[in-house]
């Protein structure tokens, strides 16, 4: 069987996906710093056992986190709502929804950590509205504020404590508390 012409490249290392059963992807806990891919082609030609560190700092889903993602309908959302939240706690930000953003790196993290297989034509971003409902529910789970409303509250509240302090540093203390709320 022949190796896709798909091909995703991690710095130095280049994992060959394979469109076949005879792919076993393991993941390592974050513990040992690094996560290994270990590509199993059983009988076809070898590839060595390549280390990769991602750039992006990941955090494994919480027993919560696996819990929500699995009341997703279907494998292809499961793996399109994971992979949003680990997009999220990543970069702080959504992906772009048209086209659907997709960082490899956050992609392939999300499906070693639920055991499910990627395909080439993952259908997720096909549909818009699944994407921004993932997002809505993503946000209420996180309790995230929508930035223009989290701005408007800042500044009434800069507003509010320029006028009790003079001092900078004491300002600086008394917004970070209030962003902590």
């Amino acid at each position: 069987m022949a190796l896709s012409p798909k091909r995703s490249v991690y710095g130095r290392v280049h994992v060959f996906l394979q469109r076949s059963q005879n792919l076993s992807i393991k993941y390592v806990p974050k513990s040992e710093l690094s996560i290994y891919f270990w590509i199993d082609f059983r009988d076809k030609p070898f590839m060595p056992t390549d280390m990769y560190t991602p750039y992006l700092p990941y955090t494994p889903f919480s027993t919560e986190d696996v819990a929500r993602i699995m009341t997703c309908r279907g494998e292809h959302n499961r793996l399109g709502f994971a992979y949003q939240l680990a997009f999220v706690r990543s970069l702080n930000r959504f992906p772009a929804q048209t086209p659907l953003e997709i960082e490899e790196d956050i992609l392939i993290f999300s499906s070693a950590q639920l055991r499910i297989d990627l395909q080439d034509d993952w259908p997720y971003g096909n549909r818009q509205k699944t994407v921004s409902e993932h997002q809505e529910a993503i946000r209420n789970y996180l309790s995230l504020r929508p930035f223009n409303t989290a701005v408007a509250e800042i500044e009434a509240f800069l507003f509010k404590e320029a006028y009790q302090l003079e001092q900078i540093a004491a300002l600086n203390t008394r917004l970070k508390t209030f962003l902590r709320t």
